[in-house]
């Protein structure tokens, strides 16, 4: 049941030829609140999609990262690997070096030992040549014989060096 008061008030609008207008109006009113309403609807959903999108975009940035992430982490690795290598091949390069030169100053060494010996073995040979004119002239003298023993000597010392290096 309607109340009195409403049934008369909806008499006297009808009445004036308001109602219609009033309706009128309402019913552009409510079919532009529902346009609105649509329209936000659609907004709504577009604004939804595009956060869904976003979300895989970021969700596959993050994937990416975390690959070149790991690309890092090996390409550190594989870095200080050639570091290390290099540092060994840098100390075996240069043991090589000193090598080198330990083995060229051994060869001087050497060569200056075996003319040093050639000398006094062609010295030696030329006393011995002298030592055999001088029996033949009358004799060995002491210091011939002094002489041969240095000759000796210096002949072993030599070669004990030789051996030595």
């Amino acid at each position: 049941m309607v109340p009195e008061e409403l049934l008369s008030m909806f008499k006297e609008l009808s009445m004036d030829g308001k109602l219609p207008h009033i309706l009128e109006r309402t019913t552009q009113e409510n079919t532009e609140a529902s346009l609105q309403l649509a329209r936000l609807q659609r907004e709504k959903e577009w604004l939804e999609l595009r956060l869904t999108k976003r979300r895989k975009d970021i969700q596959l940035e993050r994937s990416q990262v975390e690959a070149l992430g790991q690309q890092i982490s090996a390409i550190e690795r594989k870095l200080q690997w050639v570091e290390k290598k290099n540092e060994f091949v840098a100390e075996t390069a240069k043991e090589r070096r000193q090598a080198d030169v330990v083995r060229r100053q051994r060869g001087k060494q050497v060569k200056g030992l075996l003319r040093a010996l050639n000398r006094e073995s062609r010295l030696q040979v030329e006393r011995d040549i002298l030592v055999g004119y001088r029996q033949e002239a009358g004799g060995e003298t002491g210091g011939d014989i002094r002489r041969q023993e240095e000759t000796l000597i210096i002949i072993c010392g030599v070669l004990s060096s030789l051996f030595l290096f």
